[in-house]
């Protein structure tokens, strides 16, 4: 989840893994709303069995974050204020028809315009930063599926991440 209260899009995305594959199965895009209204979309998603985990991106200040440790079970979830992003990998695979996403079947012109604007750029130092700008979003999308990779992709525990 892509955490926003204003400006940007608040975006929840929801994937099955199954095998190596990660598919679709469900997003939400709030604008505008009331953290009370993001939570009543998000913890019901968490306390379902099905969803093991989960990645949410934002700022720590954010009341969501105060309320997450009392709505989710231990271990389920993992608060980030920076995007999962090393200087040798994307948080996302690079093809579009990677064999470890599948999103063409589900995804819409807004998700397709959020990955495509999506640019990597090299600072001075070295460092890789990502950063895009689509017609409605700040590529909210693409950070939340990026974040919902990084899920799919690390084991947490209630003290942080497991491998």
């Amino acid at each position: 989840m892509d955490v926003a209260r204003t400006r940007n899009l608040c975006v929840i995305d929801v994937g099955e893994k199954i095998g190596d594959v990660i598919w679709d199965r469900f997003r939400i895009d709030l604008h505008n709303r009331p953290f009370a209204e993001i939570e009543a979309n998000l913890f019901p998603l968490l306390a379902l069995p099905q969803v093991k985990r989960a990645c949410l991106d934002a700022t720590p200040s954010a009341p969501i974050f105060t309320s997450v440790p009392e709505n989710v079970p231990a271990g389920k979830s993992k608060a980030s204020t920076s995007a999962p992003i090393s200087n040798n990998s994307s948080p996302l695979p690079s093809a579009p028809h990677s064999k470890t996403a599948n999103c063409a079947s589900s995804a819409t012109t807004k998700l397709r315009a959020d990955l495509r604007a999506m640019r990597k750029e090299v600072t001075p130092s070295g460092n890789i930063r990502l950063d895009g700008q689509a017609d409605d979003s700040h590529c909210d999308r693409f950070w939340a599926k990026a974040l919902r990779h990084e899920a799919a992709r690390r084991r947490f525990s209630a003290g942080g991440l497991i491998g």
